[in-house]
């Protein structure tokens, strides 16, 4: 892709450099007159429409250029829009999942809970400690 737009570049600066010589030439022909003979109408027309075409071929070029490059940063944002989405999309994709998996999971605990005599503690599969215990526990201490 870069190799294009290389080569784009090439052609435009050749396009200016063309440019270039033709308004020198032209400045050369209209605004410092030599003492050579002067042009006649034919001659002269001839010049102005050359330049007149030389001018719109290079507005064309730059115009086509800024459409070329309109269009190639169009590409770039969009795909760069389109990188995101995904990446977006994937992030959610993975969250259901970690939700979808957490569920699953705690619908597992809920029916081995409700099939078992003994409690199971929210977060790990230990047994929760008897409350008799810690209350025996506190008495003794006063």
């Amino acid at each position: 892709m870069e190799a294009t737009q290389d080569r784009r570049r090439e052609a435009i600066l050749k396009e200016e450099v063309t440019f270039k010589v033709l308004v020198n030439n032209y400045k050369q022909c209209t605004l410092f007159r030599t003492p050579d003979p002067p042009l006649n109408d034919h001659e002269r027309v001839a010049k102005e429409k050359a330049y007149q075409s030389a001018l719109q071929n290079h507005n064309r070029a730059a115009d086509a250029t800024r459409e070329q490059d309109e269009a190639y940063i169009q590409l770039l944002n969009d795909t760069i829009s389109r990188e995101r989405e995904e990446r977006l999309q994937d992030k959610q994709r993975r969250l259901l999942q970690a939700i979808q998996y957490v569920f699953e999971d705690q619908s597992a605990r809920n029916e081995r809970s409700e099939n078992s005599d003994e409690p199971i503690a929210a977060g790990n599969d230990t047994q929760s400690i008897p409350a008799e215990s810690s209350d025996s526990e506190v008495e003794s201490d006063s």
